[in-house]
C-alpha cells in the first residue's frame, strides 16, 4: 500500500519516505527536509540543514511501518478547488513537491478540505473543579454559554459546507450535561443530518441520572466521550 511513498538513497542506504519543506528552529527560514527511516532504531526521523545554523533532527514516529500506513490516508476527497498548476502525484496520492506549499500550488487540493467534525462548546460551566482542565472550566468567573439558536446556527453552518458537510457533531464544554436543553440540542443536530452525535462528558450527571442518558439517546446521541 505504501510503496509509492518510499525510496532508498544509495549514498547512505537510508530509506527516504519523502522530502518536504520545514523551517529552521533558529531563524524560521524555509528549508528542505527529508523524512527518513533510521536503520538502527526503525524510527521515522526528519533531518534538515540550515546554511546559517547547521543540522537538525527530530523524531516523528517510533514505528516506520505504522507511519507509512498512516500517510496512505492523506489524500483529500471531493475538493473542487481549481489551481493553475497540475503537479504530479505519487502512487499513494501524495503530491510531489519541488518547493513545497504554498509555493508549488497556492490554495491547493492537498490543503483545502471540508472538516468532518463540528465541535461546539455549549457551556463553560462544570460540576467538577479539577486542578488541571484544558478548557479552564468554571474558573473564569463568568459564564460563556451560547443560546440554543446560536448553537443551531453553528450546526447549520457546518452542515452547509461544500463539497462535503461535517458528519460528526461533538458537544463539549465545560460539562455539556449542565445544560437542561442538551437533549433538544442533540435532537436538532440529528434533524440537520449529523450521523454521529457525541457528548464529551465527565460522566457524573449521566451516572446519577439514567433518565437523562435515555433522553439523550432517544434524541439521537450515539457516542459518549468520557
Amino acid at each position: 500500500m505504501t510503496e509509492g511513498i518510499t525510496k532508498t538513497v544509495n549514498k547512505d542506504s537510508v530509506e527516504i519516505i519523502r522530502t518536504t519543506t520545514s523551517i529552521c528552529p533558529e531563524c524560521v527560514k524555509h528549508i528542505t527536509a527529508e523524512i527518513y527511516v533510521d536503520p538502527e532504531t526503525n524510527w521515522v526521523m526528519m533531518r534538515k540543514t540550515c546554511k546559517d545554523h547547521g543540522d537538525f533532527k527530530d523524531k516523528l514516529s517510533c514505528n516506520s511501518e505504522d507511519y507509512k500506513w498512516q500517510q496512505s490516508f492523506t489524500t483529500d476527497i471531493g475538493s473542487t478547488v481549481n489551481t493553475s498548476t497540475k503537479p504530479e502525484y505519487t502512487s499513494s496520492g501524495i503530491r510531489k513537491q519541488s518547493k513545497g506549499c504554498p509555493y508549488d500550488c497556492g490554495l491547493c487540493t492537498n490543503h483545502k478540505s471540508a472538516p468532518n467534525i463540528c465541535l461546539i462548546d455549549v457551556t463553560n460551566r462544570c460540576n467538577l473543579t479539577c486542578p488541571i482542565c484544558f478548557a479552564n472550566a468554571s474558573a473564569k468567573g463568568y459564564i460563556v454559554e451560547p443560546t440554543f439558536d446560536e448553537i443551531v446556527r453553528i450546526m447549520k453552518h457546518f452542515r452547509s459546507m461544500k463539497p462535503i458537510p461535517a458528519v460528526l457533531l461533538q458537544l463539549s464544554g465545560g460539562e455539556p450535561t449542565m445544560r437542561d436543553d442538551l437533549p433538544e440540542i442533540i435532537r436538532k443536530g440529528k434533524e440537520l443530518g449529523f450521523t454521529e452525535l457525541m457528548v464529551t462528558t465527565n460522566g457524573v450527571r449521566f451516572g446519577k441520572s439514567p433518565e437523562l442518558i435515555k433522553k439523550c439517546k432517544d434524541a439521537g446521541m450515539n457516542a459518549i466521550y468520557l
